[in-house]
């Protein structure tokens, strides 16, 4: 390889995008049919990792981020996260799509985590869904779901946060959906 790839650089837009918890009522996140909500327990560690894998290994995000696009990356990342003092289980969501065919197992298709910064600031990270399931607003209930959450429980964390390497297009769109206002 040349000197110039070896050297060579990207670079990255990431966001951050803020929101007053106690400014705006935040809806009922809303499931399509056959999709059902799972609820953070240690258990669930391998299937996040699993989602956020499948999620993230074809995008942006796994360049910045290279843990993203290896199966045992996002196992490490998500055990890196649950084991963090500020690691915020009841603002963790897993989404599992159920088919109507008895013999199907559930698939897990999309996941968020929580965690608190400090004592102003909460945030949800790795809001990540399956291409396969896309365009099906599992994105805006995962946000709503952890949101909501914070709203009624975090009381002493009155802003929410967000971080991204996404499209700007696609961030604005997630905070008009989730009434975020971004």
């Amino acid at each position: 390889s040349t000197r110039d790839e070896m050297t060579s650089m990207a670079y990255f837009r990431r966001f951050k995008m803020e929101f007053d918890l106690t400014a705006t009522p935040l809806t009922e996140p809303v499931l399509p049919p056959n999709y059902r909500w799972a609820s953070w327990n240690t258990g669930l560690v391998d299937r996040h990792a699993e989602v956020k894998f499948h999620s993230f290994r074809d995008e942006i995000d796994s360049l910045v981020f290279p843990c993203l696009a290896a199966t045992d990356g996002c196992q490490q990342l998500m055990r890196d996260i649950s084991r963090q003092s500020n690691f915020v289980p009841r603002a963790t969501w897993l989404i599992s799509y159920h088919s109507d065919d008895p013999w199907d197992y559930p698939f897990d298709c999309a996941t968020i985590q929580g965690l608190s910064r400090d004592s102003e600031l909460g945030a949800v990270q790795n809001v990540g869904v399956v291409p396969e399931h896309r365009g099906q607003g599992l994105g805006r209930a995962l946000v709503l779901q952890s949101l909501r959450w914070k709203s009624k429980a975090w009381l002493v964390l009155p802003v929410s946060g967000l971080d991204c390497t996404v499209q700007a297009q696609q961030l604005m769109l997630l905070g008009k959906q989730t009434q975020c206002g971004w």
